[in-house]
Protein backbone atom coordinates (compact mmCIF):
# COMPACT_ATOMS: atom_id res chain seq x y z
CA UNK A 1 0.00 0.00 0.00
CA UNK A 2 1.00 3.42 -0.90
CA UNK A 3 1.67 5.62 1.90
CA UNK A 4 0.08 9.53 1.36
CA UNK A 5 -0.54 12.54 2.87
CA UNK A 6 -4.10 12.92 3.92
CA UNK A 7 -5.47 16.27 2.39
CA UNK A 8 -8.95 17.33 4.09
CA UNK A 9 -9.75 20.00 2.33
CA UNK A 10 -10.23 21.82 -1.51
CA UNK A 11 -8.59 24.49 -0.41
CA UNK A 12 -5.03 23.80 -2.47
CA UNK A 13 -3.04 25.85 0.19
CA UNK A 14 -3.16 22.84 2.34
CA UNK A 15 -2.08 20.35 -0.54
CA UNK A 16 1.51 19.15 -0.82
CA UNK A 17 4.11 21.41 -3.33
CA UNK A 18 5.88 19.09 -4.48
CA UNK A 19 3.16 17.47 -7.01
CA UNK A 20 4.72 14.13 -7.41
CA UNK A 21 3.96 13.37 -3.44
CA UNK A 22 0.85 10.87 -3.10
CA UNK A 23 -2.26 11.80 -1.55
CA UNK A 24 -5.26 10.74 -0.26
CA UNK A 25 -8.62 13.53 -0.64
CA UNK A 26 -10.70 12.73 2.14
CA UNK A 27 -13.60 13.01 0.71
CA UNK A 28 -15.28 14.24 -2.89
CA UNK A 29 -15.51 17.43 -1.44
CA UNK A 30 -11.90 18.05 -2.32
CA UNK A 31 -12.45 18.04 -5.50
CA UNK A 32 -14.31 21.26 -7.15
CA UNK A 33 -14.39 22.68 -11.15
CA UNK A 34 -11.84 25.53 -9.70
CA UNK A 35 -9.20 23.17 -8.78
CA UNK A 36 -10.00 20.23 -11.50
CA UNK A 37 -6.98 21.27 -13.80
CA UNK A 38 -4.77 21.53 -10.42
CA UNK A 39 -5.49 17.30 -10.53
CA UNK A 40 -4.23 16.47 -13.93
CA UNK A 41 -0.52 15.80 -12.33
CA UNK A 42 -1.14 14.26 -9.06
CA UNK A 43 -0.91 10.90 -7.68
CA UNK A 44 -4.54 10.75 -5.39
CA UNK A 45 -6.90 8.50 -4.10
CA UNK A 46 -10.32 9.73 -2.81
CA UNK A 47 -11.23 7.89 0.65
CA UNK A 48 -14.22 5.78 -0.16
CA UNK A 49 -17.05 7.21 2.49
CA UNK A 50 -18.68 5.68 5.20
CA UNK A 51 -21.84 6.36 4.45
CA UNK A 52 -22.13 5.07 0.99
CA UNK A 53 -22.93 1.90 3.30
CA UNK A 54 -26.21 3.01 3.67
CA UNK A 55 -27.25 0.01 6.10
CA UNK A 56 -24.75 2.15 8.63
CA UNK A 57 -26.26 5.23 7.73
CA UNK A 58 -29.88 3.81 9.49
CA UNK A 59 -27.93 2.47 12.20
CA UNK A 60 -26.01 5.38 13.14
CA UNK A 61 -28.95 7.69 12.29
CA UNK A 62 -30.59 5.69 15.48
CA UNK A 63 -27.39 5.88 17.36
CA UNK A 64 -26.94 9.43 16.94
CA UNK A 65 -30.25 9.94 18.21
CA UNK A 66 -30.09 8.26 21.71
CA UNK A 67 -26.36 10.47 21.95
CA UNK A 68 -28.32 13.65 21.12
CA UNK A 69 -31.50 13.08 23.99
CA UNK A 70 -28.50 12.42 26.52
CA UNK A 71 -26.91 15.13 25.21
CA UNK A 72 -29.78 17.42 25.22
CA UNK A 73 -30.98 16.86 29.12
CA UNK A 74 -27.32 17.46 30.04
CA UNK A 75 -26.82 20.59 27.86
CA UNK A 76 -30.10 21.85 29.09
CA UNK A 77 -29.19 21.91 32.29
CA UNK A 78 -26.11 23.68 31.93
CA UNK A 79 -28.22 26.28 30.13
CA UNK A 80 -30.35 26.49 33.16
CA UNK A 81 -27.78 26.74 35.29
CA UNK A 82 -25.49 29.49 33.26
CA UNK A 83 -28.76 31.94 32.29
CA UNK A 84 -30.49 31.23 36.05
CA UNK A 85 -33.35 29.97 34.42
CA UNK A 86 -35.53 26.98 35.59
CA UNK A 87 -36.89 26.02 31.83
CA UNK A 88 -37.61 22.16 31.02
CA UNK A 89 -36.70 19.81 28.59
CA UNK A 90 -38.87 20.68 25.96
CA UNK A 91 -37.83 24.22 26.16
CA UNK A 92 -34.82 23.51 25.28
CA UNK A 93 -35.82 21.02 22.82
CA UNK A 94 -37.65 23.87 20.99
CA UNK A 95 -35.49 26.43 21.48
CA UNK A 96 -31.74 24.46 20.30
CA UNK A 97 -32.73 21.09 19.34
CA UNK A 98 -32.51 21.95 15.50
CA UNK A 99 -29.39 23.21 15.81
CA UNK A 100 -27.90 20.46 18.33
CA UNK A 101 -28.83 17.49 16.41
CA UNK A 102 -27.55 19.14 13.26
CA UNK A 103 -24.07 19.80 14.53
CA UNK A 104 -23.93 15.97 16.41
CA UNK A 105 -24.41 14.56 13.08
CA UNK A 106 -22.32 16.54 11.10
CA UNK A 107 -19.85 16.04 14.08
CA UNK A 108 -20.09 12.76 13.54
CA UNK A 109 -19.99 12.59 9.56
CA UNK A 110 -16.16 14.62 9.82
CA UNK A 111 -14.97 12.02 12.83
CA UNK A 112 -15.81 8.83 11.12
CA UNK A 113 -14.65 10.34 7.78
CA UNK A 114 -11.17 10.74 9.54
CA UNK A 115 -11.39 7.87 11.75
CA UNK A 116 -11.78 5.33 8.78
CA UNK A 117 -9.33 6.54 6.57
CA UNK A 118 -6.80 6.56 9.47
CA UNK A 119 -7.88 2.89 9.60
CA UNK A 120 -8.27 2.07 6.33
CA UNK A 121 -5.23 3.76 4.38
CA UNK A 122 -1.37 3.96 5.24
CA UNK A 123 -1.12 7.61 5.61
CA UNK A 124 2.29 9.50 7.00
CA UNK A 125 0.80 13.06 7.54
CA UNK A 126 -2.13 15.35 7.77
CA UNK A 127 -2.41 18.82 6.62
CA UNK A 128 -3.53 21.52 8.00
CA UNK A 129 -4.84 25.14 8.15
CA UNK A 130 -3.40 27.15 11.33
CA UNK A 131 -5.93 29.65 12.82
CA UNK A 132 -7.75 31.15 15.47
CA UNK A 133 -10.79 28.88 15.96
CA UNK A 134 -12.96 31.84 17.52
CA UNK A 135 -13.20 32.87 13.85
CA UNK A 136 -15.14 30.64 13.11
CA UNK A 137 -17.76 30.36 15.54
CA UNK A 138 -21.45 31.34 14.25
CA UNK A 139 -23.71 33.72 15.90
CA UNK A 140 -27.34 31.86 15.46
CA UNK A 141 -28.47 28.99 13.97
CA UNK A 142 -28.84 30.59 10.25
CA UNK A 143 -25.38 31.47 10.27
CA UNK A 144 -24.31 27.67 11.57
CA UNK A 145 -26.25 26.08 8.79
CA UNK A 146 -24.74 28.47 6.06
CA UNK A 147 -21.16 28.02 8.15
CA UNK A 148 -20.96 24.04 8.23
CA UNK A 149 -21.43 23.56 4.28
CA UNK A 150 -18.33 26.15 3.31
CA UNK A 151 -14.63 25.02 2.90
CA UNK A 152 -13.70 27.59 5.53
CA UNK A 153 -15.40 26.20 8.61
CA UNK A 154 -15.03 22.21 7.31
CA UNK A 155 -10.84 22.54 6.87
CA UNK A 156 -11.23 23.85 10.35
CA UNK A 157 -13.46 21.18 11.99
CA UNK A 158 -11.12 18.38 10.37
CA UNK A 159 -8.25 20.24 11.51
CA UNK A 160 -9.60 20.32 15.34
CA UNK A 161 -10.49 17.15 14.97
CA UNK A 162 -7.57 15.55 14.27
CA UNK A 163 -5.30 17.54 16.21
CA UNK A 164 -7.33 17.00 19.26
CA UNK A 165 -8.50 13.49 19.01
CA UNK A 166 -6.26 11.96 16.25
CA UNK A 167 -2.77 13.04 16.87
CA UNK A 168 -0.31 9.35 17.36
CA UNK A 169 3.28 8.84 17.03
CA UNK A 170 2.64 7.60 13.50
CA UNK A 171 0.97 10.32 11.71
CA UNK A 172 2.29 13.64 11.57
CA UNK A 173 -0.06 16.58 11.67
CA UNK A 174 1.18 19.56 10.02
CA UNK A 175 -0.59 22.47 10.88
CA UNK A 176 0.31 25.27 8.00
CA UNK A 177 0.24 28.96 8.57
CA UNK A 178 -0.91 30.14 5.81
CA UNK A 179 -3.28 33.40 7.04
CA UNK A 180 -4.64 35.61 7.44
CA UNK A 181 -8.27 34.09 7.94
CA UNK A 182 -11.51 35.99 7.61
CA UNK A 183 -14.74 34.65 9.12
CA UNK A 184 -16.26 33.55 5.28
CA UNK A 185 -19.74 33.48 4.63
CA UNK A 186 -21.26 31.24 1.65
CA UNK A 187 -23.85 34.10 0.49
CA UNK A 188 -22.71 37.43 -0.74
CA UNK A 189 -25.26 40.60 -0.19
CA UNK A 190 -25.64 43.15 -2.20
CA UNK A 191 -27.56 46.03 -0.95
CA UNK A 192 -31.13 46.61 -1.97
CA UNK A 193 -33.85 47.46 -1.27
CA UNK A 194 -36.08 44.70 -0.27
CA UNK A 195 -40.37 45.60 -1.21
CA UNK A 196 -41.48 41.86 0.46
CA UNK A 197 -39.62 43.64 3.47
CA UNK A 198 -40.99 46.42 3.60
CA UNK A 199 -44.67 45.28 2.71
CA UNK A 200 -44.46 42.70 5.73
CA UNK A 201 -43.25 44.96 8.07
CA UNK A 202 -46.78 47.67 7.68
CA UNK A 203 -48.61 43.76 7.85
CA UNK A 204 -46.88 43.12 10.99
CA UNK A 205 -47.35 46.85 12.71
CA UNK A 206 -51.23 46.57 11.67
CA UNK A 207 -51.43 42.71 12.82
CA UNK A 208 -50.22 44.14 16.20
CA UNK A 209 -52.55 46.85 16.03
CA UNK A 210 -55.68 44.86 15.65
CA UNK A 211 -54.51 41.52 17.67
CA UNK A 212 -55.61 40.25 20.71
CA UNK A 213 -53.61 38.84 23.82
CA UNK A 214 -55.59 35.15 23.29
CA UNK A 215 -55.79 34.84 19.48
CA UNK A 216 -54.07 32.28 17.55
CA UNK A 217 -50.52 32.96 16.56
CA UNK A 218 -50.03 32.06 12.36
CA UNK A 219 -46.69 32.34 11.36
CA UNK A 220 -45.59 31.11 7.74
CA UNK A 221 -48.29 28.48 7.75
CA UNK A 222 -47.97 27.31 4.02
CA UNK A 223 -51.15 28.34 3.39
CA UNK A 224 -52.04 30.77 0.72
CA UNK A 225 -53.27 33.97 2.40
CA UNK A 226 -56.92 34.00 1.42
CA UNK A 227 -57.13 30.50 3.28
CA UNK A 228 -55.05 31.37 6.04
CA UNK A 229 -57.41 34.55 6.25
CA UNK A 230 -60.78 32.69 5.82
CA UNK A 231 -59.37 30.17 8.32
CA UNK A 232 -58.98 32.92 11.13
CA UNK A 233 -61.96 34.67 10.41
CA UNK A 234 -63.69 31.20 11.01
CA UNK A 235 -61.94 31.05 14.24
CA UNK A 236 -63.31 34.30 15.37
CA UNK A 237 -60.13 36.63 15.33
CA UNK A 238 -59.27 39.42 13.14
CA UNK A 239 -57.09 38.08 10.44
CA UNK A 240 -53.15 39.03 11.10
CA UNK A 241 -50.08 38.27 8.66
CA UNK A 242 -47.17 37.88 10.88
CA UNK A 243 -43.57 37.38 9.86
CA UNK A 244 -40.75 36.94 11.84
CA UNK A 245 -38.66 40.82 9.91
CA UNK A 246 -35.96 41.15 13.38
CA UNK A 247 -32.36 40.05 13.15
CA UNK A 248 -31.10 38.13 15.80
CA UNK A 249 -28.89 39.93 18.04
CA UNK A 250 -25.09 39.97 17.09
CA UNK A 251 -23.36 38.81 20.01
CA UNK A 252 -19.53 39.25 21.67
CA UNK A 253 -17.71 35.97 22.38
CA UNK A 254 -16.57 35.81 25.77
CA UNK A 255 -14.30 32.89 26.22
CA UNK A 256 -15.00 32.38 30.05
CA UNK A 257 -18.53 31.37 29.47
CA UNK A 258 -17.23 28.42 27.45
CA UNK A 259 -15.07 26.95 29.87
CA UNK A 260 -17.23 24.37 30.76
CA UNK A 261 -18.12 20.44 29.99
CA UNK A 262 -21.29 18.76 29.70
CA UNK A 263 -20.69 15.76 32.08
CA UNK A 264 -17.29 13.97 33.72
CA UNK A 265 -18.95 10.69 32.32
CA UNK A 266 -17.36 10.58 29.10
CA UNK A 267 -16.18 6.98 27.40
CA UNK A 268 -12.50 8.00 26.74
CA UNK A 269 -12.09 6.29 23.39
CA UNK A 270 -15.37 6.83 20.84
CA UNK A 271 -17.49 9.88 19.65
CA UNK A 272 -19.19 10.21 22.73
CA UNK A 273 -15.73 12.11 24.45
CA UNK A 274 -15.58 14.08 21.27
CA UNK A 275 -18.88 15.54 20.95
CA UNK A 276 -18.99 16.21 24.40
CA UNK A 277 -16.08 18.47 24.43
CA UNK A 278 -16.84 19.99 21.26
CA UNK A 279 -20.34 21.20 21.98
CA UNK A 280 -19.08 23.82 24.88
CA UNK A 281 -16.31 25.10 21.90
CA UNK A 282 -18.68 25.74 18.63
CA UNK A 283 -22.56 26.08 20.70
CA UNK A 284 -23.97 29.19 18.32
CA UNK A 285 -23.41 32.42 20.68
CA UNK A 286 -26.92 33.19 20.77
CA UNK A 287 -27.36 30.69 23.04
CA UNK A 288 -24.74 31.31 25.31
CA UNK A 289 -23.54 35.18 25.16
CA UNK A 290 -26.31 36.62 23.47
CA UNK A 291 -28.96 35.06 25.33
CA UNK A 292 -30.18 38.03 27.56
CA UNK A 293 -30.16 40.11 24.69
CA UNK A 294 -32.24 37.96 22.80
CA UNK A 295 -34.81 37.54 25.74
CA UNK A 296 -35.41 40.91 25.65
CA UNK A 297 -36.02 41.37 22.05
CA UNK A 298 -38.65 38.43 23.05
CA UNK A 299 -40.12 40.45 25.43
CA UNK A 300 -40.79 43.41 23.15
CA UNK A 301 -42.05 41.71 20.17
CA UNK A 302 -45.98 42.62 19.22
CA UNK A 303 -47.30 39.03 18.93
CA UNK A 304 -49.67 37.98 21.16
CA UNK A 305 -48.72 37.32 25.15
CA UNK A 306 -50.85 34.28 25.84
CA UNK A 307 -52.61 32.33 22.45
CA UNK A 308 -54.88 29.85 21.95
CA UNK A 309 -52.36 27.93 19.85
CA UNK A 310 -48.99 29.11 17.78
CA UNK A 311 -48.91 27.41 14.20
CA UNK A 312 -46.44 27.47 12.16
CA UNK A 313 -45.07 24.68 8.67
CA UNK A 314 -41.48 25.67 9.10
CA UNK A 315 -40.20 28.48 11.91
CA UNK A 316 -39.96 25.80 13.99
CA UNK A 317 -36.39 25.27 12.76
CA UNK A 318 -35.47 27.95 10.65
CA UNK A 319 -36.01 31.09 13.40
CA UNK A 320 -34.35 31.65 16.52
CA UNK A 321 -36.42 34.56 17.58
CA UNK A 322 -39.59 32.51 17.07
CA UNK A 323 -37.99 29.46 18.41
CA UNK A 324 -36.98 30.97 21.48
CA UNK A 325 -40.17 32.89 21.73
CA UNK A 326 -42.77 29.17 21.48
CA UNK A 327 -40.72 27.46 23.65
CA UNK A 328 -41.18 30.15 26.27
CA UNK A 329 -44.97 29.78 25.45
CA UNK A 330 -45.16 26.15 25.45
CA UNK A 331 -43.62 26.19 28.50
CA UNK A 332 -47.09 28.09 30.02
CA UNK A 333 -49.31 25.50 28.47
CA UNK A 334 -49.63 27.24 24.70
CA UNK A 335 -50.16 24.36 22.30
CA UNK A 336 -47.90 24.23 19.20
CA UNK A 337 -48.90 22.99 15.64
CA UNK A 338 -47.01 22.37 12.92
CA UNK A 339 -47.83 21.78 9.16
CA UNK A 340 -46.24 19.75 6.96
CA UNK A 341 -44.08 21.94 4.70
CA UNK A 342 -42.40 19.27 2.14
CA UNK A 343 -42.27 16.31 0.54
CA UNK A 344 -40.57 13.42 2.43
CA UNK A 345 -42.79 13.27 5.14
CA UNK A 346 -44.50 10.00 5.79
CA UNK A 347 -42.28 8.21 3.39
CA UNK A 348 -38.82 8.12 4.44
CA UNK A 349 -37.88 5.22 7.29
CA UNK A 350 -35.53 7.73 9.03
CA UNK A 351 -34.89 11.45 8.98
CA UNK A 352 -33.56 13.73 11.77
CA UNK A 353 -35.79 16.32 11.20
CA UNK A 354 -38.97 14.63 10.31
CA UNK A 355 -38.36 12.94 14.54
CA UNK A 356 -37.78 16.15 16.06
CA UNK A 357 -41.41 18.04 14.69
CA UNK A 358 -43.21 15.34 15.58
CA UNK A 359 -41.63 14.78 19.29
CA UNK A 360 -42.01 18.85 19.91
CA UNK A 361 -45.36 19.36 18.23
CA UNK A 362 -48.45 19.16 20.07
CA UNK A 363 -50.59 18.32 16.88
CA UNK A 364 -48.43 17.60 13.40
CA UNK A 365 -50.91 18.20 10.17
CA UNK A 366 -49.95 16.27 7.66
CA UNK A 367 -51.01 16.09 3.82
CA UNK A 368 -52.92 13.50 3.83
CA UNK A 369 -50.53 10.35 5.41
CA UNK A 370 -51.10 9.13 9.49
CA UNK A 371 -49.00 7.22 11.37
CA UNK A 372 -50.99 4.80 14.46
CA UNK A 373 -48.49 5.10 16.20
CA UNK A 374 -48.07 8.75 15.99
CA UNK A 375 -51.46 9.89 17.30
CA UNK A 376 -50.73 13.83 17.07
CA UNK A 377 -50.40 13.65 13.30
CA UNK A 378 -53.55 14.76 12.02
CA UNK A 379 -54.24 14.15 7.99
CA UNK A 380 -55.48 18.13 6.89
CA UNK A 381 -54.06 17.89 3.16
CA UNK A 382 -51.52 19.96 1.53
CA UNK A 383 -51.42 23.04 2.66
CA UNK A 384 -49.59 25.13 -0.10
CA UNK A 385 -52.33 23.47 -2.63
CA UNK A 386 -55.46 24.54 -0.92
CA UNK A 387 -56.67 27.06 -3.15
CA UNK A 388 -53.99 27.37 -4.89
CA UNK A 389 -54.40 25.27 -8.63
CA UNK A 390 -51.88 25.20 -11.61
CA UNK A 391 -52.63 24.58 -15.44
CA UNK A 392 -50.39 23.01 -17.90
CA UNK A 393 -49.89 23.52 -21.66
CA UNK A 394 -50.36 20.48 -24.30
CA UNK A 395 -47.62 22.48 -26.25
CA UNK A 396 -45.13 23.64 -24.34
CA UNK A 397 -41.41 22.43 -23.16
CA UNK A 398 -40.57 19.40 -20.97
CA UNK A 399 -39.73 20.60 -17.39
CA UNK A 400 -36.50 18.68 -15.90
CA UNK A 401 -36.50 19.91 -12.21
CA UNK A 402 -33.19 19.51 -10.02
CA UNK A 403 -32.29 19.40 -7.00
CA UNK A 404 -28.78 20.48 -5.76
CA UNK A 405 -26.76 19.08 -2.69
CA UNK A 406 -23.99 20.64 -0.63
CA UNK A 407 -20.41 19.16 -0.46
CA UNK A 408 -20.23 18.14 3.12
CA UNK A 409 -23.30 16.17 4.74
CA UNK A 410 -25.46 18.45 7.19
CA UNK A 411 -28.06 16.20 7.15
CA UNK A 412 -29.05 12.40 8.19
CA UNK A 413 -31.71 11.49 6.58
CA UNK A 414 -32.82 8.92 3.37
CA UNK A 415 -30.95 11.54 0.41
CA UNK A 416 -28.17 11.47 -1.17
CA UNK A 417 -25.41 12.58 1.01
CA UNK A 418 -21.85 14.43 0.43
CA UNK A 419 -20.15 12.72 -2.73
CA UNK A 420 -23.41 10.22 -3.48
CA UNK A 421 -24.97 13.67 -5.37
CA UNK A 422 -22.33 12.33 -8.07
CA UNK A 423 -24.74 9.72 -8.50
CA UNK A 424 -27.15 11.94 -8.74
CA UNK A 425 -25.46 13.80 -11.72
CA UNK A 426 -24.43 10.56 -13.83
CA UNK A 427 -28.58 9.86 -13.43
CA UNK A 428 -29.34 13.18 -14.75
CA UNK A 429 -26.95 12.69 -17.79
CA UNK A 430 -27.59 9.30 -18.62
CA UNK A 431 -31.34 11.03 -18.89
CA UNK A 432 -30.92 13.52 -21.27
CA UNK A 433 -28.22 11.45 -23.35
CA UNK A 434 -30.71 8.29 -23.67
CA UNK A 435 -33.07 11.42 -25.40
CA UNK A 436 -33.12 12.14 -29.09
CA UNK A 437 -31.70 15.55 -29.72
CA UNK A 438 -34.86 17.24 -31.13
CA UNK A 439 -36.55 16.57 -27.96
CA UNK A 440 -34.01 17.07 -25.37
CA UNK A 441 -33.68 20.47 -26.88
CA UNK A 442 -37.23 20.80 -26.08
CA UNK A 443 -36.41 20.56 -22.39
CA UNK A 444 -36.03 23.39 -19.99
CA UNK A 445 -33.79 22.32 -16.65
CA UNK A 446 -34.37 23.97 -13.70
CA UNK A 447 -31.23 24.56 -11.40
CA UNK A 448 -31.29 24.41 -8.01
CA UNK A 449 -28.40 26.95 -6.38
CA UNK A 450 -27.14 25.56 -3.09
CA UNK A 451 -24.08 27.33 -1.61
CA UNK A 452 -20.74 24.83 -2.07
CA UNK A 453 -22.52 22.25 -3.77
CA UNK A 454 -21.14 19.87 -5.68
CA UNK A 455 -19.25 21.11 -8.81
CA UNK A 456 -21.72 23.98 -8.47
CA UNK A 457 -24.86 22.46 -10.41
CA UNK A 458 -24.81 25.01 -13.04
CA UNK A 459 -21.44 24.87 -14.32
CA UNK A 460 -22.27 21.15 -14.38
CA UNK A 461 -24.63 21.48 -16.74
CA UNK A 462 -23.79 24.18 -18.88
CA UNK A 463 -20.19 22.37 -19.29
CA UNK A 464 -21.60 19.21 -20.41
CA UNK A 465 -24.70 19.96 -21.76
CA UNK A 466 -24.53 23.68 -23.65
CA UNK A 467 -27.29 23.29 -26.06
CA UNK A 468 -29.90 23.03 -23.26
CA UNK A 469 -32.69 25.38 -21.76
CA UNK A 470 -31.85 26.41 -18.26
CA UNK A 471 -33.58 28.29 -15.52
CA UNK A 472 -31.59 29.68 -13.16
CA UNK A 473 -33.94 28.68 -10.03
CA UNK A 474 -35.09 31.94 -9.28
CA UNK A 475 -38.32 32.30 -10.69
CA UNK A 476 -41.39 31.02 -8.88
CA UNK A 477 -41.58 27.29 -10.31
CA UNK A 478 -45.53 27.25 -11.10
CA UNK A 479 -44.78 30.03 -13.47
CA UNK A 480 -42.14 27.09 -15.26
CA UNK A 481 -45.29 24.64 -14.89
CA UNK A 482 -48.24 26.43 -16.89
CA UNK A 483 -45.58 26.97 -19.58
CA UNK A 484 -44.53 23.13 -19.46
CA UNK A 485 -46.24 20.13 -21.12
CA UNK A 486 -45.02 17.77 -18.33
CA UNK A 487 -43.16 17.80 -15.20
CA UNK A 488 -40.29 16.09 -14.62
CA UNK A 489 -39.04 15.43 -11.16
CA UNK A 490 -35.71 13.82 -9.74
CA UNK A 491 -36.16 13.55 -6.38
CA UNK A 492 -38.10 12.82 -3.58
CA UNK A 493 -39.47 16.27 -2.18
CA UNK A 494 -42.00 18.83 -2.54
CA UNK A 495 -42.18 19.68 -5.79
CA UNK A 496 -43.50 16.33 -7.55
CA UNK A 497 -46.17 16.00 -4.99
CA UNK A 498 -47.82 19.39 -6.24
CA UNK A 499 -47.65 18.59 -9.89
CA UNK A 500 -49.45 15.44 -9.25
CA UNK A 501 -51.82 17.20 -7.16
CA UNK A 502 -52.33 20.05 -9.28
CA UNK A 503 -53.38 17.26 -11.79
CA UNK A 504 -50.14 18.09 -13.80
CA UNK A 505 -48.18 15.53 -16.50
CA UNK A 506 -45.77 14.00 -14.08
CA UNK A 507 -42.52 11.46 -14.94
CA UNK A 508 -40.64 10.60 -11.96
CA UNK A 509 -37.46 8.83 -11.48
CA UNK A 510 -34.79 8.51 -8.79
CA UNK A 511 -32.23 6.12 -7.19
CA UNK A 512 -33.95 4.04 -4.40
CA UNK A 513 -30.76 3.43 -3.08
CA UNK A 514 -30.36 7.18 -1.94
CA UNK A 515 -33.86 7.63 -1.67
CA UNK A 516 -35.03 5.06 0.31
CA UNK A 517 -38.88 4.31 1.48
CA UNK A 518 -40.59 2.69 3.97
CA UNK A 519 -42.61 -0.10 3.12
CA UNK A 520 -45.65 1.82 3.04
CA UNK A 521 -44.29 4.59 0.47
CA UNK A 522 -43.06 1.96 -2.06
CA UNK A 523 -46.73 -0.02 -2.16
CA UNK A 524 -47.54 3.63 -2.87
CA UNK A 525 -45.02 4.43 -5.24
CA UNK A 526 -45.30 0.92 -7.12
CA UNK A 527 -49.08 2.32 -8.15
CA UNK A 528 -47.28 5.05 -9.49
CA UNK A 529 -44.75 2.97 -11.35
CA UNK A 530 -47.31 0.33 -12.52
CA UNK A 531 -49.06 3.85 -14.98
CA UNK A 532 -45.52 4.59 -16.65
CA UNK A 533 -45.41 7.72 -13.73
CA UNK A 534 -41.93 6.50 -11.78
CA UNK A 535 -39.30 4.98 -12.64
CA UNK A 536 -36.55 2.98 -11.73
CA UNK A 537 -33.79 4.27 -14.16
CA UNK A 538 -33.11 7.50 -16.06
CA UNK A 539 -33.20 5.41 -19.19
CA UNK A 540 -36.64 3.98 -18.65
CA UNK A 541 -38.06 7.20 -17.96
CA UNK A 542 -36.07 8.79 -21.13
CA UNK A 543 -37.83 6.39 -22.97
CA UNK A 544 -41.08 6.58 -21.71
CA UNK A 545 -41.51 10.40 -22.42
CA UNK A 546 -40.14 9.50 -25.95
CA UNK A 547 -43.46 7.37 -26.19
CA UNK A 548 -45.79 9.91 -24.71
CA UNK A 549 -44.11 13.19 -26.26
CA UNK A 550 -46.69 13.54 -29.17
CA UNK A 551 -49.57 13.06 -26.71
CA UNK A 552 -49.18 13.40 -23.28
CA UNK A 553 -52.67 14.14 -22.31
CA UNK A 554 -54.23 10.71 -23.94
CA UNK A 555 -51.56 9.18 -21.64
CA UNK A 556 -52.27 11.35 -18.58
CA UNK A 557 -55.87 11.52 -18.76
CA UNK A 558 -56.07 7.80 -19.21
CA UNK A 559 -58.23 5.80 -16.70
CA UNK A 560 -54.78 3.77 -15.60
CA UNK A 561 -52.81 7.01 -14.91
CA UNK A 562 -55.59 8.75 -12.90
CA UNK A 563 -56.68 6.32 -10.62
CA UNK A 564 -52.78 5.41 -9.79
CA UNK A 565 -52.53 9.48 -9.00
CA UNK A 566 -55.18 9.84 -6.84
CA UNK A 567 -54.88 6.99 -5.04
CA UNK A 568 -51.25 8.17 -4.10
CA UNK A 569 -52.87 12.18 -3.50
CA UNK A 570 -55.26 10.69 -1.47
CA UNK A 571 -52.52 8.90 0.97
CA UNK A 572 -49.51 11.66 0.70
CA UNK A 573 -50.97 15.26 -1.10
CA UNK A 574 -54.47 15.41 -1.20
CA UNK A 575 -57.14 18.41 -1.30
CA UNK A 576 -60.35 17.84 0.87
CA UNK A 577 -63.59 18.77 -0.56
CA UNK A 578 -63.69 21.51 2.53
CA UNK A 579 -60.27 22.23 3.47
CA UNK A 580 -61.66 24.93 5.28
CA UNK A 581 -63.94 22.94 7.86
CA UNK A 582 -60.72 20.24 8.09
CA UNK A 583 -58.41 22.88 9.39
CA UNK A 584 -60.74 24.73 11.35
CA UNK A 585 -61.94 21.44 13.49
CA UNK A 586 -57.98 20.80 13.94
CA UNK A 587 -57.72 24.04 15.89
CA UNK A 588 -60.69 23.32 18.47
CA UNK A 589 -60.62 21.50 21.57
CA UNK A 590 -61.31 17.71 21.86
CA UNK A 591 -62.29 17.55 17.91
CA UNK A 592 -59.93 15.34 16.03
CA UNK A 593 -58.97 14.96 12.54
Amino acid sequence: MVARTLVISADDRAWPKDQSEPILFLGEWCRTYSNKNLLEDIDYKIAKYHWDDRKKLYEDYKYLDAIYEKILINLAKKLNYIHCVNYDLRYWRIFIGPWLFTFIGILFDRWSCLSKAIDSYEITSINCLARKDINSLPNDYSEAKEMYRNDYWNEMIFSQLANKFMNNNKIIIKNLLVGPFEKKSNISRKPKIDFKLIVQTILNKISAWVRSDEDYFFISTYLHLFTDIRLQIRLKQFPQVWRNTLSTPVSDLKLDMRDWILTNEINENNFDKVVHLMIPLHIPMLYLEGYKNLMSTIDNLPWPNRPKAIFTSNSHYSDDIFQAWAAEKTEKGVPLFIGQHGGNYGMSPFSSHDQHEFTIADKWLSWGWSDQYKKKIKPVGNLIAMNNTAKYDPNGAGLLVQMSSPRYADNIMAVPIAGQYLSYLEDQGAFINALPTELSHQLIVRLQNVPCSFHNAEEYWRSNFPSLQFDSGERPIKSLIMKSRIYISTYNATSYLLSLTWNIPSLIFWNQAHWELNDEASQYIQILESAGIFHKTPESAANHLIKIWNDIPSWWNSKEVQDARKEFCNKYSYVPEKPLNKLESVFKDNITV
